[in-house]
């Protein structure tokens, strides 16, 4: 009358059954990925956090200088113009500052638009503006999530081989 239910065995990452070279090209390439997201934080977030972090908050005044011409998404038919921009802003006792970064163009700011940054009091050419922390804020959860990711899989790779050893 009563019958006997079989419990599902449970199957763990030792009992993968992929051929040790698979593994072995997962994992490099696991490896791989997660040392190009370390470069990249170390490259481009590391320096932006210290500046948000360790840096003072002001506000300035954002102008562009110089036309870049129309942006690369012309063809989609915005047709946004970008500019090179200068930041002036004044220091804790007053002495202003006049930024100017060249090569950098962009159409986030309006001209003479009032913006909110953050500067290092010791290198005031090192600026962060609340545009680009927002940017940074979103590409930071992005890579955590991802390394993440990356860093779970690489450990599933490398449960198996580390299991034959």
């Amino acid at each position: 009358m009563f019958t006997r239910i079989r419990k599902a065995k449970k199957t763990s990452p030792r009992h993968l059954i992929l051929p040790r070279e698979i593994h072995l090209i997962l994992t490099g390439g696991c490896a791989l990925i997660l040392i190009l997201a370390l470069w990249l934080a170390s490259w481009l977030g590391i320096p932006a956090w210290y500046v948000r972090i360790g840096g003072i908050e002001t506000s300035g005044i954002a102008k562009a200088v110089a036309s870049c011409g129309v942006d690369d998404y012309a063809q989609q038919g915005d047709n946004a113009e970008t500019f090179i921009y200068t930041f002036q802003f004044s220091g804790p006792q007053g002495q202003p500052y006049k930024i100017t970064r060249e090569g950098n163009c962009n159409n986030l700011y309006s001209d003479g638009e009032h913006i909110s940054l953050w500067y290092l009091p010791q290198d005031p050419q090192r600026i962060l503006t609340a545009q680009e922390a927002l940017w940074l804020y979103i590409f930071t959860c992005i890579w955590l999530g991802v390394t993440g990711l990356m860093l779970r899989f690489l450990w599933l790779l490398l449960l198996p081989l580390l299991a034959r050893y």
